[in-house]
């Protein structure tokens, strides 16, 4: 409930297109592959990669199971290719950094999209798009990427933005996004993060966030790893411009978008709405964190060792990575869930970028939503 005022505000930006929408009389559905597009800008900034050698063996056996799992229909079977190809994997497969990327041997990977609407009202049409997690779990519904590819009608080319949603993750507010940048005459790929709509076990009560730390470093690891495939896949498309591409995210959808950018050069433009850095700091004195930090300390883990652990998810830790990137800001002065001290010093880490403040809460915030939409499209314009 406490969602309300987003889903009703970004149901009531789709409704017209839904409403309006023409299903395909028969599903219209693309399948291809994608070359893996690393940039190379990496060197120099503020990582610490080693690349690993790796069999070409192992890698031409790695790429005929790809090839396989691409052609499997059975999801036992995909499961159990997945998990042959995690055995498999060595591990000089991982480059070595405050945050280990995993290392794939693969140089594409195949995607299937579907279209599941097209609207001549509102000039979009909207496809459904599967493409392989480059991390294996143990979950195979999470190692299955899912996203929305919101499409303005004409030839383009288009420039494109990642959408990342926020922490209750019902969709409404991404997909509201979306429309409203493609309405725009700018293409949007609504990425759902690691353990988030399809993606989440049907059994279990596994979360991208939880107080399991060491899974929920996976899962960021995981969802990063993941959009910057999603920007390979953008970066494929005939009506995309490859140049013009970037990355949105609110909330929860902020933090991954903000660590996303950081080690992606190619998302030269980024909005992080109601974000922030510093999570040890910024929440030490939060009324709902302090009962976990004193268990912490009785445990014998100060603030600082907290703060190392956590590093590799915490988007100060390479916050001026961003100064090289156009970042819009956009903060709640009376945010109850990311203290605006949080916000100031990722603002300040970055490079003191635009940044644009509401005098509100961090579900206040919801009120201001076609404002703060308007200026997230505004920024995505490229002249």
């Amino acid at each position: 409930m406490r969602m309300i005022l987003w889903s009703l505000i970004a149901i009531a930006l789709t409704s017209l297109g839904a409403a309006n929408a023409q299903q395909p009389s028969q599903p219209t559905i693309e399948r291809g592959t994608v070359p893996l597009q690393r940039a190379e800008p990496l060197v120099g900034r503020e990582t610490n990669l080693k690349a690993k050698s790796i069999d070409p063996a192992l890698a031409e056996q790695l790429q005929r199971l790809e090839e396989l799992k691409s052609k499997a229909k059975d999801p036992d079977l995909v499961a159990q290719i997945n998990r042959l190809e995690e055995s498999m994997r060595p591990r000089e497969m991982y480059l070595q950094s405050d945050f280990p990327h995993l290392m794939s041997p693969l140089t594409s990977f195949y995607y299937e999209m579907t279209r599941t609407s097209d609207s001549t009202i509102t000039g979009i049409s909207v496809s459904h798009l599967t493409f392989p997690s480059p991390v294996t779990t143990l979950h195979h519904e999470n190692n299955m990427v899912h996203a929305e590819y919101y499409r303005p009608h004409g030839d383009g080319p288009f420039p494109a933005v990642i959408v990342l949603d926020i922490l209750a993750g019902d969709q409404a507010l991404a997909r509201g996004m979306s429309t409203l940048l493609a309405q725009n005459h700018i293409a949007a790929l609504f990425v759902q993060m690691a353990y988030y709509g399809p993606r989440r076990p049907k059994e279990g009560n596994v979360r991208l966030l939880s107080m399991n730390i060491p899974q929920t470093l996976e899962a960021v690891h995981q969802s990063v790893l993941d959009c910057q495939r999603g920007a390979d896949w953008l970066q494929s498309r005939q009506e995309i411009d490859g140049n013009k591409l970037g990355i949105v995210g609110t909330s929860l959808g902020s933090f991954i978008a903000a660590l996303t950018a950081e080690s992606e050069p190619r998302l030269h433009k980024v909005a992080l709405l109601l974000s922030g850095g510093g999570f040890v700091e910024g929440y030490a004195e939060h009324p709902k964190a302090k009962p976990y930090i004193k268990m912490f300390e009785i445990a014998g883990i100060t603030k600082v060792k907290m703060q190392q652990y956590i590093a590799p998810a915490d988007p100060i830790t390479h916050a001026a990575n961003l100064k090289t990137h156009d970042l819009l800001m956009i903060a709640a002065k009376r945010d109850d869930m990311v203290p605006p001290k949080m916000a100031e010093a990722l603002w300040k880490a970055s490079g003191q970028q635009r940044i644009i403040w509401y005098d509100t809460t961090h579900y206040g915030a919801a009120l201001y939503f076609l404002p703060m939409s308007k200026a997230v499209v505004v920024h995505f314009r490229w002249q």
